[in-house]
């Protein structure tokens, strides 16, 4: 479990010294500009990360997974990642006032307003996530917890949980949190799946980059709930919903029964 811990302090505590560091650089240069602070505080802690974790191997980097035959694999979970958006934003939405507090939406506007701030978010963000939280965490804590429980599947499933709480409680944003759980739990399945962090950095990527896009093409989406975005509860709105169901189910049933061809070792 220290080495679980260890992977997420290491997260927390990069993206603290990012931002003492952007604002030193500011401070020393006479840069007023917040946004400009936050731009750059975003863009040296996603990439320190992924550099850190890299460079100290503690997530498993393989090419194995770059093979003609997972090439469906990473197609159905490109196929995953959009099928869920829908469905996903619906489930935020229905979750009570009080857990649907956004206190980090002018925060999420400055970043997403500016090119930088979208290359952080809908690139370099899902990449160094997934590298923490699924391919560090997951790992280690699915070692510890084989060692608590006689049962693989218990093991898997405490494992599966605990990193999601992880992946959920950094956050630190009500509006992503109970969203944040629950994708987790389903990337932390695809991972342990698949032995990979491939699929689940797809459909990260899917996720944040599509909330950029729609940001971009239409600003006042960021306050409009699902239906509002069809105009309401419309035939499209549930045609749209009913497909993304079905594709969603489909696509999962169809990795559930995948194999990954030289699958690397998560252990």
């Amino acid at each position: 479990m220290k080495h679980a811990l260890l992977y997420f302090l290491s997260f927390v505590l990069i993206q603290v010294l990012a931002s003492l560091g952007a604002s030193v650089l500011a401070a020393a240069f006479g840069i007023g500009d917040t946004r400009g602070v936050l731009l750059a505080t975003t863009l040296l802690a996603n990439a320190a990360v992924i550099l850190v974790f890299a460079a100290y191997r503690w997530v498993p980097l393989s090419p194995a997974f770059f093979t003609k035959a997972n090439i469906p694999l990473a197609a159905l979970a490109l196929l995953l990642g959009f099928a869920m958006l829908l469905p996903s934003m619906i489930v935020e939405n229905l979750l009570p006032e009080a857990m649907r507090q956004d206190i980090l939406a002018d925060v999420f506007k400055s970043l997403l307003a500016s090119p930088w701030g979208c290359l952080a978010i809908a690139v370099l963000a899902p990449l160094a996530e997934e590298m923490v939280f699924r391919g560090a965490v997951l790992r280690a804590a699915t070692a510890f917890f084989s060692t608590r429980f006689a049962s693989p599947r218990l093991a898997v499933s405490a494992a599966v949980i605990f990193s999601a709480l992880l992946f959920s409680a950094v956050h630190g944003n009500p509006a992503q949190m109970p969203h944040a759980f629950l994708i987790g739990i389903l990337l932390a399945w695809l991972t342990h799946h698949t032995a990979s962090i491939v699929p689940a950095v797809i459909i990260h990527w899917v996720n944040n980059a599509s909330a950029v896009v729609l940001y971009r093409l239409m600003p006042e989406s960021y306050d409009m709930t699902p239906a509002q975005l069809f105009g309401g509860y419309t035939t499209a709105f549930f045609a749209a919903l009913a497909a993304s169901l079905v594709i969603f189910l489909a696509a999962l049933v169809a990795i559930s029964r995948s194999k990954t061809s030289n699958q690397p070792s998560l252990q």
